[in-house]
């Protein structure tokens, strides 16, 4: 059974029948939370039928061939003899970039002589030629000069990341371990406090064999002679992932590197006047990549610490303009994070036009994130097309195909395809396709290099064929050293390499489309699935062998993300909770990443193959289109950054039901319309004068008032809509105040309208009295004595008596807003959109109007129109800017070409005339409008508390109508000039569902619905109303607590990615659309068509002095046939609302209550512990943190690890190291240990 509120129905009756003989149960109450699921854009059909073989037997093969070398035979052939060469230029060398230290150079000469004196260091302590040596050192530039003394004493370097700790069981540790047995105990270098911290690791490995050489011992001895190094000579080994079992360690010689440096170099043009800048670890391929090819080339190197880029990444704009940077290492990840920082930022002041390649590889290439770094630093003069995606891996000595895209020419190094067809065949999607997905190319291979796409019986296929990337070619490792089973598995024979990749050839250039292997990429960094799961399934609370590793991109985000499913042994929040921190403890520990998404399934839903294996793929569709749902720690909700999702609404049958008969019916109107809607002889109250009196006689006389009618709104007149809604809200606000008073008491009240919902019936709305559905919300929120209802009549008079009738025999939901239509009763309800990235709302270059675009959104809004798209825009604002407005103004018009009056919004002619001065000025009509502008409640006497709808006055609906009303009315007749114009109402979900304090604001925003439904479906304009959550820090949201708007399933619309949100509302091809709502709510889940939910969770709330183990044996036997999580709670009461139904929002509080009491003493305590939970809050975007709370707990990773660290250290002038912040991960013990450190006595510390 998919329908949840059938379910529980169902699981009611049986939870009752089952519990019936319990002693001492009093009372018992089922509640079934159903999730949103989102539809899919999948294509319709069977997929192997999709999938299979339907490329043209004249394709070319996918076989590509980089060009031959073309050497002059005098380059350096092995590393030493480079280093030899690159010593004669004293200006030549790298420069090390370390935080706010003074830039450190190390010439080439410099270099050879270090390293020369380190290499008499080692071989004095008796490291011989082919000895491996490793690297556990933390400064770039020793890392540098021991790798360099490695390859001039013919030994072979291994770097290593260094641990964050040694004294435990982690990633790096346990890496460090595997890599130093493998290599037979070689010696370590360290740096002199890394070195003296291994002794932990010698302890913890049960080793007393490792022999630990500090290098500061190393580097005085003096230069020693070099040794030769021969072509097949090996000179570097690298540890690729696996931290259990057999390691890989890929082994590379001199004649792998050099072909790869010279090939790479024809291929790219490299010369000695490059400058290269490189921030990744050098414990990877980097090593080789740029600093050993930098030496090759003879040419400026810039190295910055890792650290410093994550801390702020818009240092790599600034040390690119300070050294003149010609090529940049990076990563989607690390360039996605630059446009984050950047923001719409105008302050800085850079060249960037020395730039010509920004390398992008380490992971998947979104085309989205790289469009827009180059529109970011096309504002600083980058050429257009700079950015390089390529394909490389640690087996390849890294990058051995490139591709170029560019900000010109979106299509150059992408390729539009059906989602659905990667896997066989490849579609090439056409515009407009729902089924569509942009990949990034990354080109052919360089020179002496073959890449090729095969089937799994080894058979090369044909370009457009989605099969095996393989590899094969000179820059090729030596192999896997000490592990020749992984060799094995990799040979494919005659050369070619297994890759793991999953690929296909399109125009001539390799795609990649997925990996083969269960391997995962996230943030630049490789983790085995299985390795991943094996930790998650050591976690108290999961069940064994239920755990699940995935990479999982969202639609439009920027970059894949590691998702974690499992199935937990008990579904108690607060043991799930437990279970949720332990597995993010356990993977941030040993594996050294925290699971971005944490995805509790039930067993029978953990999907495997026949054979065993698990279908990871079916978890991340289930993920995808919400059948599957993260959780967060400690409330038990949806994970916060789990997406926004963009939901419409439709219209949906009501059940039937009749109320008891209660006391009489009193009709507020004229009496025609009284006999309009079938009451031949009601108790009619025709004037609000005197509306208590009145009602007080009519109770006399009927023996109590059971429902008001408020029938006024279906009296026509001449007034335009702004003035009607004015006059009938000031109507009803009058007729709320006497029933909110409570004499005579009155049970319901019925707001009759005709027109005011629109449904898309092809009559004109009534557009007036659609305020009305946003007070009747709003009055439901705020009036507990009174059911507040609303029923839109049919147009066709003769069916109002039969729709009046079928209304007042129905329950009463205070709040409902009912639609008669041929004969049913209807309401709106949810319904979510499509997931994908849709683009397309906004016209490149186009010309748009923006009122209130100088506000906190609408500047948002411009700046993102401006930088993504170069639009030309109007600006239309209620008086001259001045002080922030104007500053805002000027930051605007750097950006491109902005045009700002001051007019009334709601002035139609001011506002036509302004935007015929901008159309003959650009000589092209506008192609959109945006309209912002609307009056701020919160700017008022009440502020954050409001005003409740008894006490509001004209005057407050005058200033809410004024800018809302008004100016969409306005604006709708720059539509009827121009018909290919688009318009986006910027509006409130508290249009949708009332705003308690904020009726006026509520109403004004519900208008903006029916007005848009209206223009687009009866007159075919092309406008959307978006209602959005809360934007934090802007208008009305700038006083709401966002905990209390979490309590009502809103979600803070997140400031960088809401005007990109604004065009996806506009591209969703519907009228309306909301914005922001946690779609993992019960309140959200309970508005949403029936069609849209799945069963999720039973919830079984209890009262009475009982047994807990025999209520839990009775509801799980009765729900255990389908197969869902089951929660049992005892709740102080349960109570029932005045029409007898169950409080459900109240239950789910108790039971929220039951699930998360407050924790006892968990305020910070001193000067430093408030500090710490300062930053932790700010950093990881909690409204509050304990003391007890954990970094990791409350989504900490390694990248935001490196920013509250940095904090930290400029708040309280102690620098902590990551490790130190992974073993004393909570705000006390981070705390401590800052103390600790800056031997501050806990004595005399502030509290």
């Amino acid at each position: 059974m998919d329908d949840p509120r059938k379910l529980e129905s169902v699981l009611a009756e049986r939870v009752a029948a089952a519990t019936r003989g319990i002693d001492g149960l009093e009372n018992v109450a089922v509640l079934v939370r159903g999730t949103v699921t989102r539809p899919s854009r999948s294509l319709p059909g069977d997929t192997a039928e999709r999938l299979a073989r339907t490329v043209d037997s004249s394709a070319p093969s996918s076989l590509l061939v980089g060009p031959a070398l073309n050497l002059s035979g005098d380059e350096a052939g092995t590393l030493d003899e480079a280093l030899r060469r690159a010593a004669l230029l004293p200006d030549k060398g790298t420069v090390y970039l370390a935080g706010d230290e003074e830039p450190r150079f190390q010439s080439y000469r410099d270099l050879a002589e270090s390293a020369g004196r380190v290499l008499g260091g080692l071989r004095a302590r008796g490291v011989r030629p082919g000895d491996p040596v490793i690297l556990q050192l933390r400064d770039n530039q020793d890392i540098v000069t021991v790798f360099w003394a490695c390859v001039l004493g013919g030994f072979v370097a291994t770097p290593i990341g260094v641990a964050p700790s040694y004294e435990t069981h982690n990633e790096a540790n346990r890496k460090l371990r595997n890599a130093w047995r493998l290599l037979g105990e070689p010696v370590i270098v360290a740096d002199d406090g890394t070195a003296a911290e291994l002794a932990a690791a010698a302890r913890l490995w049960e080793a007393p064999g490792v022999r630990t050489l500090p290098l500061s011992e190393l580097d005085t001895a003096e230069p020693a002679q070099w040794l030769p190094g021969g072509p097949d000579a090996p000179v570097l080994n690298l540890f690729t992932s696996g931290s259990t079992g057999t390691p890989k360690c890929v082994q590379h010689t001199h004649a792998s590197i050099a072909a790869r440096t010279w090939s790479a170099a024809q291929a790219r043009g490299y010369t000695a006047e490059d400058v290269s800048l490189v921030w990744m670890p050098l414990d990877h391929i980097t090593l080789a990549m740029f600093n050993v090819r930098d030496v090759f080339l003879r040419a400026l190197h810039v190295n910055a610490r890792t650290a410093d880029f994550l801390a702020d990444p818009l240092e790599l704009l600034r040390w690119i303009d300070r050294y003149r940077v010609t090529n940049v290492l990076g990563s989607n990840f690390a360039y996605a994070l630059v446009s984050e920082a950047h923001g719409d930022a105008t302050d800085l002041r850079l060249d960037l036009s020395c730039v010509r390649e920004f390398i992008n590889a380490g992971e998947g290439v979104d085309p989205a994130v790289s469009h827009r770094f180059l529109r970011l630093i096309g504002r600083y003069g980058a050429p257009p097309d700079v950015m390089t995606p390529a394909w490389g891996m640690s087996e390849t000595c890294s990058a051995v195909s490139h591709a170029t895209q560019s900000r010109d020419d979106r299509s150059l190094g992408t390729v539009s395809v059906r989602r659905s067809s990667v896997g066989g065949d490849v579609v090439v999607a056409g515009p407009g396709d729902d089924d569509a997905v942009l990949l990034s190319t990354v080109g052919a291979p360089i020179g002496g290099v073959e890449m090729r796409i095969v089937d799994p019986g080894g058979a090369v296929l044909k370009s457009g064929q989605t099969g095996e990337l393989q590899v094969r070619g000179v820059t090729m490792m030596r192999g896997y050293y000490g592990n020749p089973e992984a060799g094995a598995l990799a040979d494919a024979g005659d050369g070619w390499f297994r890759t793991g990749d999953l690929a296909f050839v399109h125009d001539g250039e390799v795609v990649i489309a997925g990996r083969i292997k269960d391997q995962i990429i996230v943030r630049g960094i490789n983790f085995r699935a299985a390795e991943l799961e094996a930790i998650v399934e050591r976690v108290a609370g999961v069940r064994v062998p239920y755990a699940a590793a995935a990479a999982y991109l969202e639609p439009g985000a920027q970059g894949e993300r590691l998702a974690v499913f499992f199935v937990p042994e008990d579904w108690e929040a607060g043991a799930l909770d437990r279970t949720l921190t332990g597995i993010r403890s356990a993977l941030s520990r040993e594996a050294g990443i925290a699971p971005d998404l944490m995805v509790p399934v039930g067993a029978p839903d953990f999907p495997r193959t026949a054979t065993g294996k698990i279908q990871r793929g079916t978890l991340v569709a289930g993920l995808r289109e919400g059948r599957l749902r993260p959780r967060a720690e400690r409330d038990g909700a949806e994970a916060p950054d789990s997406g926004q999702w963009l939901f419409t609404t439709t219209w949906s049958a009501l059940d039937g039901g009749r109320a008891p008969a209660g006391p009489g019916t009193v009709f507020l109107g004229p009496r025609r319309l009284a006999e309009d809607c079938g009451l031949a002889d009601p108790v009619l109250i025709d004037t609000t004068d005197d509306l208590a009196g009145a009602l007080d006689r009519a109770a006399r006389a009927l023996g109590g008032v059971g429902t008001v009618v408020f029938a006024w709104p279906l009296w026509t007149d001449k007034t335009g809509p702004r003035l009607r809604a004015e006059w009938l809200s000031e109507e009803l606000a009058a007729v709320l105040a006497v029933l909110d008073d409570g004499s005579p008491r009155v049970e319901r009240l019925l707001v009759l309208t005709s027109g005011a919902v629109v449904t898309g019936d092809p009559v004109e709305a009534d557009l007036g009295a659609s305020v009305l559905s946003g007070l009747v919300r709003t009055a439901a929120a705020e009036l507990d004595r009174v059911a507040v209802t609303q029923l839109d009549l049919p147009a066709d008079r003769a069916g109002w008596r039969s729709a009046l009738e079928a209304e007042l025999a129905a329950p009463a939901s205070p709040g409902e807003v009912v639609a008669h239509r041929d004969g049913q009763r209807l309401v709106r309800r949810l319904r979510p959109l499509p997931a994908e990235h849709r683009g397309g709302g906004v016209r490149a270059e186009g010309r748009y109007v923006v009122t209130g675009g100088l506000g906190g959104i609408g500047t948002r809004l411009c700046a993102h129109l401006l930088a993504e798209y170069r639009v030309k825009l109007l600006v239309l604002g209620r008086s001259e800017p001045a002080g922030e407005r104007a500053a805002r103004l000027a930051e605007l018009r750097a950006a491109g070409d902005v045009r700002y009056r001051a007019v009334d919004v709601a002035d139609a002619d001011a506002v036509r005339a302004a935007v015929a001065k901008a159309e003959a000025a650009w000589g092209e009509p506008i192609d959109g409008i945006f309209h912002l502008a609307g009056h701020d409640p919160t700017r008022t006497d009440t502020g954050a508390d409001g005003l409740p709808m008894a006490e509001a006055r004209l005057a407050d609906f005058e200033e809410a109508y004024r800018a809302k009303i008004g100016g969409t009315l306005a604006l709708g007749e720059l539509l009827d000039e121009r018909p290919g114009a688009a318009l986006t109402l910027f509006g409130s979900v508290n249009g949708e569902f009332g705003g308690s304090g904020f009726g006026p604001y509520a109403a004004a925003n519900a208008f903006l619905v029916s007005f848009a439904v209206d223009s687009a479906t009866r007159l075919g304009r092309t406008v959307c109303c978006a209602a959005w959550s809360l934007w934090p820090g802007t208008g009305m949201s700038e006083l709401l607590v966002p905990s209390a708007a979490r309590q009502r399933g809103y979600l803070p619309i997140d400031p960088a990615a809401g005007p990109a949100l604004a065009v996806d509302a506009l591209a969703a091809g519907s009228p309306y659309v909301l914005a922001g709502l946690d779609a993992g709510h019960h309140a959200v889940a309970g508005l949403t068509d029936s069609s849209c939910l799945v069963p999720a969770e039973v919830v079984v709330a209890y009262r009475g002095p009982v047994d807990h183990a025999a209520v839990r044996a009775a509801v799980e036997s009765a729900v255990a046939a389908h197969h869902l999580p089951v929660v049992i709670r005892e709740v102080p009461a349960l109570r029932r609302n005045f029409d007898g139904e169950l409080d459900r929002d109240g239950i789910w509080r108790s039971v929220a209550t039951a699930d998360h009491p407050s924790t006892v003493d968990d305020e910070p305590r001193t000067e430093l512990e408030r500090t710490t939970a300062a930053v932790f809050a700010e950093l990881l975007g909690r409204d509050t943190v304990g003391r007890d709370s954990s970094f990791f707990e409350l989504g900490g990773n390694s990248v935001r690890a490196v920013r509250v660290l940095r904090e930290l250290e400029q708040r309280t002038g102690v620098r902590l190291s990551a490790h130190e912040l992974y073993e004393y991960p909570t705000v006390a013990g981070t705390a401590a240990r800052i103390r600790m450190t800056a031997a501050i006595p806990a004595n005399q510390e502030r509290r």
